[in-house]
């Protein structure tokens, strides 16, 4: 992943091996919109022991309130903690951080 580009590189080890600069034996498999960035950005920092930057969250989506206003629930709840400017899943969250990021998330 890398410039909101997901790819991958060929399995045939041989030419993998073989290739000089490696851009021949790669393939884009998908180009992300914005918003799929930020969202995927969001997912990676919160499974984090350090989590999200808040100020971070700010400047990579205009969505950035939507985000937190669904997290707050699970602050109050005690799933995700927000201090120093970060928000992240409590040890109480992680136990259930798939659930929790499907319903900041989408």
């Amino acid at each position: 992943y890398r410039d909101r580009r997901r790819f991958r590189v060929i399995t045939d080890i041989k030419s993998y091996c073989a290739s000089q600069d490696f851009t021949d034996v790669t393939k884009t498999d998908e180009i992300l919109t914005e918003e799929d960035a930020a969202k995927e950005y969001i997912m990676l920092r919160l499974r984090l022991c350090r989590g999200l930057e808040l100020k971070k969250l700010y400047s990579i989506t205009p969505n950035a309130e939507k985000y937190l206003s669904r997290a707050r629930g699970f602050i109050k709840a005690g799933f995700i903690e927000e201090n120093g400017g970060y928000i992240r899943f409590t040890p109480k969250g992680f136990n259930v951080s798939n659930t929790l990021l499907s319903e900041i998330l989408f």
